[in-house]
């Protein structure tokens, strides 16, 4: 077999991307290890530019609205925001009709089936019948976090992160809102409506006791799920004629480490990049697609990569006067999920920096600080 595309993986990057390819009338074959699609582990919390950006309606999946966030400290003192913040949807319902909408445009899929390798310049796939060897002129990694792709390229991803989310046995009215508790430094636990029940979640390093957390907060509930999360973005997602994209290529949100939204907008800019070179009938993927994602991003990620090892580096005491010197810009921070550090910048007076700068002079160095450092590690 012989494609002009090979995509490994067929998650909200992976069929975006594979949409828009058939779309311009290349031959595209997707490959899934999984047996059915549809992610379960991902929250289904898609900001209002990610539903935006998706390759299809999603409002026939929305299970509920969130307008408006409780963010608490480990101390309990809370900040307040409001909106129309964003929408949870059904993630494997989503998955499946991005996943229908490639194969009606055109693209092949074959599910249950992992990619193990390259030899002799062929993709080698392993399903229960065998192994297969596909030929193709350009491969993408969308295969997730522990990506086989990737470790083609050589490319090595940050220790990924742990979640744990699980599901209420009976209502809980949130009142069209989520809270976000600060548990240790940047991890933390959330919970959010999932229509008349809710859900509840935890995310944290693999040394911290992410589902006693989860079990404190909900000690009944219906399920159980546990999921890698990437830790942080790759320098550089493509070699050749081989690229990486979404959760493969650690384009996930610095600080609620999501990554539908980045993922989707990698895929879009990944599939200009492969019509491109295969219009020109290149041998490699020219590189437009890299300088377009960290040109849309990049500030995005270096500044909430910085944030994130500040928090890291303050103590629960350290992080209540935090939230305490934050209360001044209650009511006044314009909150958009998918530009979580740019949204809040933006929403707010320079002179409201310098207070809080006065206020949090330790959280200022130590942030200043880890700033510069992803400067000048991601430049």
């Amino acid at each position: 077999m012989r494609v002009d595309v090979l995509v490994v993986g067929a998650g909200p990057a992976g069929s975006t991307l594979s949409l828009l390819l058939a779309r311009a009338g290349l031959d595209v074959l997707m490959v899934d290890s999984k047996k059915a699609i549809g992610k379960r582990s991902c929250s289904g919390i898609l900001g209002m530019r990610c539903l935006k950006e998706l390759p299809v309606n999603a409002d026939p999946f929305v299970i509920s609205e969130i307008r408006k966030g409780i963010f608490r400290s480990p101390g309990g003192i809370e900040i307040r925001v409001e909106g129309d913040i964003a929408r949870v949807v059904d993630r494997v319902l989503l998955d499946r009709e991005s996943v229908d909408a490639s194969l009606a445009e055109g693209a092949r899929i074959l599910m249950g089936h992992r990619f193990v390798g390259i030899d002799d310049g062929k993709a080698i796939v392993k399903g229960e019948s065998g192994s297969r060897s596909i030929s193709f002129k350009y491969l993408v990694g969308a295969d997730g976090v522990y990506s086989k792709v990737r470790e083609v390229l050589n490319l090595r991803a940050q220790e990924p992160y742990i979640g744990v989310q699980v599901t209420s046995r009976e209502g809980i009215s949130l009142d069209d809102g989520f809270i976000v508790k600060i548990m240790r430094g940047s991890r933390f636990l959330w919970i959010y409506p999932w229509g008349d029940k809710c859900r509840v979640g935890a995310l944290g390093r693999r040394t911290d006791p992410v589902i006693e957390w989860v079990q404190r907060a909900m000690p009944c509930f219906e399920e159980k799920i546990v999921a890698a999360i990437p830790s942080a973005p790759l320098r550089r997602f493509q070699r050749g004629n081989i690229a990486l994209v979404g959760d493969a290529s650690g384009q996930v949100k610095p600080l609620s480490r999501g990554g539908v939204y980045l993922g989707v907008k990698g895929a879009k800019f990944l599939a200009n990049s492969i019509v491109k070179s295969y219009e020109m009938d290149l041998p490699y993927i020219e590189s437009s697609y890299e300088r377009k994602w960290w040109s849309t991003f990049g500030f995005e990620i270096k500044a909430g990569l910085a944030l994130r090892r500040a928090l890291d580096d303050m103590s629960p005491k350290e992080l209540d006067s935090l939230f305490n010197s934050l209360k001044n810009f209650e009511g006044k921070i314009s909150f958009d999920i998918d530009y979580q550090v740019i949204s809040t910048l933006k929403s707010v007076k320079i002179w409201d920096i310098l207070r809080t700068s006065f206020m949090a002079p330790k959280f200022i160095l130590k942030y200043l600080g880890a700033l510069i450092a992803h400067l000048l590690l991601y430049s």
